[in-house]
């Protein structure tokens, strides 16, 4: 009976001893999965920051662009409003001049 006792003692060691050993194994393959997706975590916060740091240097190169536009606006309406003035001045110089050869035309047939 002490050597039946003993055998399934010694049985119930084994199978703990490997029960031991498989859940070691199965901790170091979750330890190694873990640090896979870990490192691929990492790797997607990496492109992440990439892409990121690419859409604000986007966003600044738009804003500037954006501000050139803005500046070009502004430039053309001030080129628009001198254009007009001088087409003002022109039309009123041209008025003038005609009268003026009215004038000498009327002092030439006078004459």
């Amino acid at each position: 009976e002490m050597q039946d006792l003993e055998q399934v003692a010694e049985r119930q060691l084994l199978a703990s001893r490997s029960e031991i050993s498989q859940l070691r194994a199965a901790g170091r393959d979750t330890d190694v999965s873990l640090a896979e997706t870990t490192s691929e975590l990492e790797h997607q916060q990496d492109e992440l920051r990439q892409a990121r740091d690419a859409q604000r240097g986007q966003d600044r190169q738009l804003m500037a662009e954006e501000a050139v536009v803005v500046r070009c606006r502004g430039e053309m309406q001030d080129l628009e409003q001198v254009a007009e003035r001088q087409l003002l001045a022109s039309r009123s110089e041209i008025s003038q001049l005609r009268a003026a050869g009215r004038d000498t035309d009327v002092s030439l047939a006078e004459t």
